[in-house]
């Protein structure tokens, strides 16, 4: 039997549910009152002027969300999804699972974990685990396998891992106009695929198309953060979209994307693309003629970049830099 319910305590062990009283009993005379995760997604929802259709629109019926919102069990994976199209973050609230969805769950993280570092080979491995496990008709599962797949077996064959991610998104938004995404309603996995989807496009030599779902989710995002995982997500469109204005010699939009990005870095501490939005403002600096801008990005940059041990990106930084402003500037950058 699973239950849901929303705390919000810094210490998350020691505790128990007391069905009677509605509350966590966190340690001896400690307790905290809780409430329905159900009864908060309907409060959300109604919140914000979203009809029920609109919430559940390809992630459950209707039925399933009336339920939820009034006290019944929905699948943790459902509620997770509805509570990110609510712009809500799925710490906070608890879900006792069995042992089978605890294995899934630690699946799902470390298939992400893996995909991040390029260990692509082991993320496959992992992902045929997690097939193994995962009932074919969950959709919002098989949503996160393609994605993922497309990750770690297409690093590098950009129209094959464009189409498995058109074809994921299509699980859960399959009308969806690249016109229209602003406004639209996403999950945090709808997200990162149409920021995968973007990056496709622009290697694709579609620019235009990129460049516009690229402003879209900057939009999206802007509106929308409110917890930890969105923040990261935001942060790595920003990072992808001003690397590509970038290239497409946008370059004072490429410093603002950029900007923004980093100090959304700086402000909540998410380190992982800060390198690159140093690099990505660096560049865009040096074209429009600062060359004494861009020097000091670079050496940031390359710090970033080597306080994380990040060598591909060191890599990456040393040989712009080599390019850009010679063997003295380069130096300077320790191997």
């Amino acid at each position: 039997m699973a239950f849901s319910y929303i705390y919000d305590i810094e210490n998350k062990t020691n505790f128990c549910y007391n069905d009677k009283q509605k509350v966590l009993i966190l340690g001896e005379g400690i307790f905290m009152k809780v409430y329905n995760i159900g009864f908060f997604i309907k409060w959300a929802r109604e919140v914000q002027e979203i009809s029920q259709e609109k919430l559940c629109d390809n992630i459950c019926d209707k039925s399933t969300l009336s339920r939820l919102e009034n006290g019944k069990g929905a699948s943790p994976y459902v509620t997770e999804k509805l509570l990110e199209r609510l712009g809500k973050s799925g710490e906070l609230w608890i879900t006792f699972v069995d042992d089978l969805e605890h294995k899934i769950f630690s699946l799902k993280k470390e298939i992400v974990a893996l995909n991040a570092c390029k260990e692509y080979e082991r993320a496959k491995e992992s992902l045929t685990k997690l097939e193994q496990l995962a009932d074919p008709k969950n959709k919002l599962l098989r949503q996160f396998i393609l994605r993922s797949r497309a990750l770690a077996e297409y690093p590098d064959n950009y129209p094959a891992a464009l189409e498995m991610n058109l074809q994921a998104l299509r699980i859960t938004q399959p009308k969806l106009d690249f016109n229209h995404i602003a406004n639209k309603l996403m999950t945090l996995d709808e997200l990162k695929i149409l920021n995968d989807i973007a990056l496709g496009y622009s290697e694709s030599e579609q620019t235009e198309t990129a460049l516009s779902i690229f402003e879209q989710l900057t939009s999206h995002t802007v509106k929308t953060i409110d917890c930890d995982d969105k923040i990261a997500v935001d942060i790595l469109i920003e990072y992808n979209y001003s690397r590509l204005l970038g290239r497409d010699g946008q370059y004072l939009r490429a410093i603002l994307v950029a900007q923004n990005g980093y100090e959304k870095s700086v402000k909540f501490n998410k380190a992982r693309h800060m390198g690159g939005l140093l690099l990505n403002m660096a560049c865009s600096y040096y074209e429009l003629g600062n060359k004494e801008q861009a020097h000091s990005l670079i050496i940031n940059a390359y710090y970033a970049y080597r306080l994380l041990q990040n060598a591909q990106g060191c890599k990456l930084v040393r040989n712009y830099a080599l390019e850009k402003f010679g063997e003295e500037t380069a130096a300077f950058l320790l191997p």
